[in-house]
């Protein structure tokens, strides 16, 4: 930056050409009652020297009292980019010009769906988040409660059988003669080993052995006395029907 003071007002137009024949890219800056001043490009640094010489060549006949050189302050730089700066307003584009979203105000039925939609969306976001939360405690935990429950009220309530099986021992009746039993068997090899464990007891197939016990004591007392027991064998059950004579 280049200060002169001068005796009385400046000749400007006198010592900006002066200034710019030297300098070109010189501007002037302020000039007051008795002081003007000019911004030198850095650019042109290596001309300073002769501008010096020529202003003190002419410094009666442009009425310069003293020369002052300095560096520009950084707030005299901001000052001249903000000057610099030209705004259109005309064509700024502000954000009231920009038009306003308008939203589709929903009501009754279309309002309840989309409620509805978003709660369950919500809902099954947090599902995913604590997926492994809700199998345990939501899951896995009910139905462990529920058949724990089940189990304990069925065994609670389950009627408690005594097992009543007799051992069947025809033996105790060995001082009958002609000791006899009917039977029937469906496909249960277990009457062989009856017949094998009791040799001396006749073993007699029936159809129906609780008819043809009763058919046999109507016809002859003394022959009913000859049968111990009826059996009926089946793949699943024995029912053993003594007769009265060994009751």
């Amino acid at each position: 930056r280049l200060s002169l003071t001068t005796i009385g007002q400046p000749k400007t137009e006198d010592i900006t050409k002066t200034v710019t024949a030297v300098v070109p890219g010189a501007t002037m800056k302020e000039h007051s009652l008795n002081a003007i001043s000019y911004n030198l490009p850095s650019s042109d640094s290596n001309k300073f020297p002769e501008l010096f010489t020529k202003l003190e060549e002419k410094r009666s006949e442009l009425g310069i009292d003293s020369i002052g050189v300095g560096v520009s302050t950084l707030e005299e730089v901001f000052v001249k980019l903000c000057s610099d700066v030209t705004t259109n307003f005309a064509q700024d584009r502000t954000d009231s010009a920009a038009p306003e979203r308008t939203y589709k105000r929903l009501v009754g039925f279309p309002l309840y769906f989309r409620q509805m939609f978003v709660l369950i969306r919500r809902f099954f976001k947090y599902l995913w988040r604590k997926k492994v939360t809700f199998v345990i405690f939501q899951i896995m935990l009910p139905i462990c409660l529920i058949f724990m429950f089940t189990y304990t009220v069925t065994q609670k309530d389950a009627p408690k059988t005594k097992n009543n099986a007799r051992a069947m021992d025809l033996d105790l009746y060995s001082a009958m003669p002609q000791r006899r039993v009917l039977f029937k068997v469906d496909n249960v090899p277990t009457l062989r080993t009856l017949s094998d464990t009791y040799d001396e007891v006749a073993f007699e197939p029936t159809p129906n052995v609780e008819q043809a016990i009763i058919q046999i004591g109507e016809e002859s007392l003394a022959e009913y006395g000859k049968y111990l027991v009826g059996v009926e064998l089946n793949e699943t059950d024995a029912k053993v029907m003594y007769t009265t004579t060994v009751r």
